[in-house]
């Protein structure tokens, strides 16, 4: 693994206390900064990105997790832990709400380069091919989005994710409001808008070219992921990169209204 020509910066989201919201079974604090602190020592043992950020939105308590990165020379420098208190809106808006807002409060802080590239992940999980993600952005530099999305570009994975500092400030990040888990427009509606509309200003994209292997537990549900066996997503994913070639070379993309 060659270093990359630009800043890869890992982002980990995380809210440990997730009080009334809605649409989630795994409430324990205490289980769920269990699970963070598992994934995340996880992704600090993968060696592609230039620095970790992991950012929590409850007020929650990180210095257990400050001190583990301080006792380990490798990630001591490398990570950078933030938690405020963000998850204070209406529940009803549900966790997807609160997550963008992670991002903007990142964004806000963070002094990125503008050719950072920002993986997004949800820090209670950790993929276990992880390298062949990071491969694929190496091997794509001019590649400015990467994300699996539905065939119609309505719907896009929101747990692993990865953009330009551009796409986020110019796309992403203006449509926090519209996200709304009680109305049925969530995270996953709003990242796969913003990607069309990348896409409608001539914004590169491409799909994972690994389905995900996600390990951990779902908060939404408390249980594993249930995820596509792998030879269907690969295919899937082929398919998917293909037809947008191919629809791009056609100037079929437009700006989502």
């Amino acid at each position: 693994m060659t270093k990359a020509a630009r800043p890869i910066v890992l982002l980990l989201t995380a809210t440990v206390d997730p009080g009334a919201m809605i649409l989630v079974k795994r409430r324990d604090p205490k289980r769920r900064f269990k699970d963070y602190k598992q994934a995340l020592r996880k992704w600090c043992r993968v060696p592609g990105f230039d620095s970790i950020i992991f950012c929590e939105n409850s007020g929650f308590d990180l210095s257990p997790l400050r001190k583990w990165a301080a006792s380990v020379p490798k990630v001591r420098s490398r990570v950078q832990f933030i938690s405020f208190q963000g998850n204070d809106y209406p529940p009803y808006l549900g966790k997807g709400y609160g997550e963008m807002g992670i991002l903007k409060h990142v964004f806000a802080l963070a002094k990125f380069a503008e050719d950072t590239l920002v993986v997004k992940a949800t820090g209670r999980y950790y993929a276990r091919n992880v390298e062949s993600l990071v491969d694929q952005i190496y091997a794509h530099a001019e590649c400015e989005v990467f994300c699996n999305v539905d065939s119609g570009f309505k719907w896009a994975e929101s747990v692993i994710f990865a953009g330009k500092v551009s796409f986020y400030k110019n796309y992403l990040l203006p449509l926090h409001s519209q996200i709304n888990d009680s109305a049925d427009r969530y995270l996953e509606h709003i990242l796969a808008d913003a990607i069309r509309a990348g896409l409608a200003s001539g914004t590169s994209w491409m799909p994972w070219s690994a389905s995900l292997e996600l390990r951990g537990v779902s908060g939404t549900h408390d249980r594993p992921p249930r995820w596509p066996r792998q030879g269907l997503a690969r295919a899937r994913m082929w398919m998917l990169d293909r037809s947008f070639r191919m629809r791009r070379l056609l100037g079929l993309y437009r700006r989502p209204s």
